[in-house]
């Protein structure tokens, strides 16, 4: 055969000549034609289905094997399908996933037949779906009743397995030293604040970096615990919040984690707006789908809001109130009153009748590592805390007096205890008032400390 006519392999050249005609997102060929980036590794997934249980037909289709399918259209349906159901329904990444796999043809270039395809293989993955998760039905008040849950001891404070936590305070003001603190006593099966604990294995998942939380593993007393497990969140930037939860859920399986920390709640979960509803309730969902699937104890810190008001404490944390509506109990951790750099005060609402009083806590030093101590819940130590607070925090000068209002934000108190303590110290001529003095209005009376050449007056 002369050279004139011989058959030569020329697809390179054709594949140049196709790209310069209809453009490089036209070829056929996926390896030249890199998918959109989104947001998750498309390769990997691709992997990952290979693994499921249905792995050897996706890896066929994949690879454009059409074996026993009526026409290719019907293939198509049957890739994009799998990928839909491993996928939760991502049209997007079905896609992008399909222009990967030797299925990807022109025809899928046309707009009718791709978004056609692509809405039966959703259809197709939404009924497979339930089919995999029974339609759920109602339960009585009899049958709820009769519901034996294994454990129903509360793991750490008020946090019980199966239910959400959350922990509000200021930044920087103690709300990772105390969740550790308790971490401490879970894993030494010792009591925390007065309060039982349950020996448990834990997952933190922390926002400080390595060498900052080697630190306060040593100051805890964690550093030799093995049963204490750690997430990082420098390992996780870049992926979504779903993601970070279903590897929680993979490490709580897997570790048989009891008690799942998140500090803090707004860096792991990439709070966009702090004060959407919606977000709010897309956050706390799959947090709520570990704690009730693995009976798991879920305690997630949050920032105070910007305005205090120092009264409810559903109302202490930043943003939307579905963050603290979610949750089965909420604590806030707040002033004591008075100077004292290392006392806080707890304060617990939520859904179970039995929840602590307030109860006044600090930080002190032992022969080993610290650990808080709770100085107790009774009326004396919320009068003695209340009495701190009015010493140490009322001016001296009549023109700056404070009114209760003023105080009572502060304190963290109730007004029955602050105005007994007013009392208290007004007779001891400790403590001078006078209406509209200070920032107090014409019906108001502000408060200043008296100086010790005052003398009492009855007003």
């Amino acid at each position: 055969m002369s050279a004139a006519t011989a058959i030569q392999d020329c697809q390179p050249q054709l594949n140049d000549l196709y790209a310069l005609v209809f453009g490089e997102d036209q070829q056929e060929s996926p390896q030249s034609s890199p998918p959109p980036s989104g947001p998750q590794d498309d390769e990997a997934f691709v992997l990952d289905c290979m693994d499921a249980e249905w792995g050897g037909k996706f890896t066929r289709l994949y690879y454009g094997d059409t074996t026993g399918f009526i026409s290719p259209s019907e293939a198509d349906l049957a890739f994009c399908t799998l990928v839909a159901i491993r996928n939760g329904g991502d049209c997007a990444q079905v896609n992008r996933v399909f222009r990967l796999s030797q299925l990807f043809d022109q025809k899928w270039e046309r707009d009718e037949y791709r978004d056609e395809t692509l809405d039966k293989a959703l259809a197709k993955a939404a009924e497979e779906a339930l089919k995999r998760h029974p339609e759920p039905r109602s339960y009585t008040a009899l049958e709820i009743a009769a519901i034996e849950f294994p454990d129903t001891d509360p793991v750490l404070l008020c946090a019980e397995r199966g239910t959400l936590f959350d922990l509000v305070g200021k930044s920087k003001g103690g709300k990772s030293t105390l969740m550790l603190h308790g971490c401490r006593a879970v894993l030494m099966g010792e009591p925390f604040l007065d309060l039982s604990t349950k020996r448990v294995s834990i997952l933190y998942l922390t926002e400080q970096t390595r060498r900052s939380f080697q630190k306060t593993l040593f100051t805890v007393g964690l550093d030799k615990e093995d049963d204490f497990h750690t997430f990082f969140r420098t390992d996780f930037r870049g992926m979504t919040w779903e993601q970070t939860c279903a590897l929680a859920r993979k490490e709580v399986i897997r570790e048989g984690i009891g008690l799942l920390v998140v500090d803090t709640l707004s860096d792991w979960a990439g709070i966009e707006n702090e004060n959407d509803n919606a977000e709010a309730l897309r956050i706390l969902a799959p947090l709520r789908e570990i704690a009730e699937s693995g009976d798991v104890a879920v305690c997630t810190l949050r920032h105070t809001g910007y305005r205090r008001g120092g009264k409810d404490v559903v109302d202490s944390g930043r943003g939307a109130s579905a963050y603290s509506g979610g949750p089965d109990v909420c604590c806030d951790l707040g002033p004591a009153g008075g100077k004292h750099p290392n006392r806080r005060q707890l304060r617990f609402a939520g859904r179970p009748d039995d929840l602590p009083a307030p109860t006044v806590i600090e930080l002190v030093d032992g022969c080993y590592v610290s650990c808080y101590v709770s100085l107790g819940n009774s009326p004396n130590a919320q009068y003695e805390a209340a009495r701190a607070f009015v010493l140490e925090q009322l001016p001296s000068d009549k023109a700056a007096a404070l009114t209760e209002v003023e105080m009572e934000n502060d304190v963290g108190v109730s007004r029955a205890t602050l105005k007994r303590v007013l009392n208290d110290l007004e007779k001891e001529n400790k403590v001078m008032l006078e209406k509209g003095v200070g920032s107090a209005r014409t019906n108001q009376y502000g408060y200043w400390l008296a100086s010790a050449d005052n003398e009492h007056k009855d007003l």
